[in-house]
């Protein structure tokens, strides 16, 4: 069933929207043909539903419209007796209603569901992916990566003497910082690279299809821009970045061993004086280059 809600999502709404509705005219067809005594409203609420969720609720408020126009339709044209005419209008009005309440729970639900996946994957301080969520990511595109033949590069960025911050000008200052760096990576670099914040102050960068010379270009690129950031807003305190970063062409390691290579560099840079990147591309069960 799962699987089945995921083909779904993924078709496009205008074909999803043509099935609800097709759905809708075979039931006012079916309808028709077993008379008024025989009520379907739960299967006209069903394509609605569906619609609602996976389309959208302007479309759902479209087909109850036209759901509840077939269901009267249907119920004059086989030859329904009311009291007064107006009671099959006030009739289509009220399954009209029923059908839109139907559209604005099931929208609300899904909106509500989509919120806490959103939350579930996102840093609640910076904003950009959490540790969890990029780590899923990780292992997605580095699969790919391997499976298609495509390099990939993996970066850690670490704050240097960011503690020192936090120290003298107290935690919200930090949380400040950390926030302009996670905005600062975003801005410049592609939409499908992932920015992701790790925990404390370090980060991770993924970017898919980059080599190991493109990547060291974007690195080193990346890094004086956030040099530059936190000059402007680190009250004159030393703040720099150690990155380490690795670039897998063929390689077969999962992103957990991509990460801690990459963790592993970043932790060399440091120790050689911070302020610094330190690379490495991977080719085979050996690194074939490393440097700063």
């Amino acid at each position: 069933m799962k699987k089945v809600f995921e083909d779904l999502a993924k078709k496009p709404k205008s074909f999803l929207f043509a099935i609800g509705l097709a759905f809708v005219l075979l039931l006012g067809c079916v309808d028709y043909f077993t008379g008024y005594e025989i009520s379907f409203s739960i299967f006209y609420s069903l394509p609605i539903a569906l619609i609602a969720w996976f389309v959208g609720r302007r479309w759902a408020i479209s087909l109850s419209a036209v759901s509840a126009a077939t269901w009267l339709c249907a119920d004059v044209m086989v030859g329904h007796q009311y009291s007064h005419p107006l009671i099959a209008l006030w009739n289509g009005v009220m399954r009209m209603g029923y059908f839109v309440i139907i559209t604005f729970i099931i929208a609300a639900l899904k909106e509500a569901l989509d919120r806490e996946k959103e939350l579930a994957r996102t840093d609640s301080l910076t904003g950009v992916a959490n540790a969890k969520y990029f780590y899923e990511l990780a292992n997605s595109e580095v699969y790919r990566s391997y499976r298609y033949d495509r390099p990939v590069t993996l970066a850690y960025l670490d704050l240097d003497d960011f503690k020192k911050v936090n120290d003298s000008f107290g935690h919200s200052e930090g949380d400040r910082l950390l926030s302009l760096v996670a905005v600062t990576i975003r801005k410049n670099l592609r939409f499908s690279d992932i920015v992701a914040r790790l925990g404390g102050d370090e980060f991770a960068v993924l970017l898919p299809e980059t080599g190991f010379e493109q990547g060291k270009t974007v690195m080193e690129g990346l890094r004086k821009i956030l040099l530059e950031a936190l000059r402007s807003h680190n009250h004159g305190l030393p703040v720099t970045l150690s990155i380490g970063a690795i670039t897998c062409e063929g390689c077969q390691f999962t992103a957990d061993e991509l990460i801690k290579r990459a963790d592993a560099l970043m932790y060399s840079a440091k120790s050689q004086g911070k302020n610094a990147v330190e690379y490495e591309v991977q080719t085979g069960e050996e690194p074939s280059y490393t440097g700063g």
